[in-house]
């Protein structure tokens, strides 16, 4: 999957996630999410959420830390597997199901939902991009580096 097929699909299984989180609040009784399970809701949050940022952490690390000289001889693939950047989407899910459970139904809370689900697609578009730095969006040329590395080569 590219950058692009990616953001798209943050952004939407996070909006269903919060959507879905909406309308489960409607079905709950009152009694359901009283002060102690909100109280439970926002500790789950916080959780996931820490888990969620060294998560990215360790993606972006990984994305920056990506050698351009050895790519370019060796292979263009991407260094972060698919399976890390889906789990990475699943725990997004999480966190913004949680969103939606919590808050009120209100064009503010939606709007703040929106707002979010596009914030993180715009990180996961970026963090996939940063990944593969010879395709995409945002190419590095390779004709400067292989240049260097002959001059290098050399002597």
């Amino acid at each position: 999957m590219n950058s692009v097929q990616m953001a798209l699909l943050t952004l939407f299984v996070t909006l269903l996630a919060g959507l879905i989180g909406f309308c489960v609040t409607l079905y709950l009784k009152e009694s359901w999410l009283d002060g102690i399970s909100r109280d439970q809701f926002k500790a789950l949050r916080n959780m996931i959420g820490s888990l969620l940022a060294v998560c990215l952490a360790f993606l972006l690390v990984t994305a920056k830390n990506n050698g351009i000289i050895p790519k370019i001889f060796n292979e263009l693939n991407a260094n972060i597997p698919l399976e890390v950047i889906l789990f990475l989407i699943a725990l997004l899910v999480t966190v913004f199901f949680n969103f939606g459970v919590i808050s009120h139904n209100h064009w503010t809370a939606a709007f703040g939902l929106i707002a979010a689900a596009m914030c993180v697609s715009g990180a996961i578009f970026l963090l996939v991009e940063l990944d593969r730095p010879f395709q995409g969006f945002f190419t590095v040329p390779t004709e400067p580096l292989k240049s260097a590395v002959d001059i290098i080569k050399m002597g």
